[in-house]
């Protein structure tokens, strides 16, 4: 009984060692603001949101945001600042991306970057 037990323990182990665990792509962005606030997120094609900020945060300390978009499918990178009325919009994608994000609150740019 107790062999039959370290068995099918090790088929469980080793089936779920083997199975590729699934990840997404990608969008990597360096936040290069001067003392502005930015939210950045990722849609799918038809605007759902998929991942990313909720609420805006600091983009002045020179990290590089990544959102795993948790799928291989076509995303935007959508991104906005604390005095901005309109959002950046970039894509679609359909791999990993690297955008860098500057300026000011009042204006700002999202411009592809090999920063990342």
């Amino acid at each position: 009984m107790k062999f039959h037990i370290f068995l099918t323990l090790a088929i469980i182990f080793f089936a779920t060692t083997l199975v590729p665990a699934t990840e997404g792509t990608h969008a990597k962005v360096k936040e290069y603001m001067s003392g502005g606030e930015c939210m950045i997120w990722v849609t799918d094609v038809n605007g759902k949101y998929v991942a990313g900020d909720k609420k805006f945060h600091s983009c002045d300390d020179r990290t590089t945001l990544d959102i795993d978009t948790k799928s291989n499918d076509a995303y935007f990178l959508l991104a906005t600042t604390v005095g901005e009325l309109e959002t950046a919009r970039r894509g679609p994608f359909e791999g990993d991306t690297c955008f860098i994000i500057e300026g000011t609150n009042f204006s700002f740019s999202l411009n592809p970057s090999e920063l990342c």
